[in-house]
């Protein structure tokens, strides 16, 4: 009988920063909600990007996050990701989104993860009891 063997964890080191951002109102530039793999996403990771309002990009970066600048646009985006936990996520306004500084393979960085996501309900339509 041969024995199943688990894959080593990977060596990934996260780490929460001191602090919460909150956005009041937020706009969606990319969703990956249904954790479908691509070319720079594994199967099951779940991620939306976000434009950043333009007062609040320098805040970012300065606590290390990851803010890119899409010239095409003129927005400033930040790829963020949601909890494995929420099988059928649903964001909330304001979203509110918290950093984990991360190391890997001698790279370092932040990434963002919304901090308060809860689970779609399973149907439309409140229930009457």
């Amino acid at each position: 009988m041969s024995k199943e063997i688990k894959p080593e964890p990977p060596d990934w080191v996260l780490t929460p920063i001191e602090g919460e951002f909150v956005f009041d109102e937020v706009t969606l530039w990319y969703t990956n909600l249904s954790g479908q793999p691509d070319a720079f996403t594994r199967e099951g990771d779940r991620y939306f990007i976000m434009v950043v309002p333009d007062d609040r990009h320098e805040e970012l970066l300065a606590f290390g996050f990851n803010v890119r600048y899409n010239a095409g646009d003129e927005n400033w985006l930040l790829k963020v990701s949601i909890p494995w936990t929420k099988k059928k996520p649903y964001i909330p306004e304001p979203l509110t989104i918290e950093g984990f500084s991360w190391a890997h393979n001698n790279k370092t960085g932040v990434a963002a993860y919304v901090k308060y996501a809860t689970n779609y309900p399973d149907t439309k339509e409140p229930s009457n009891g």
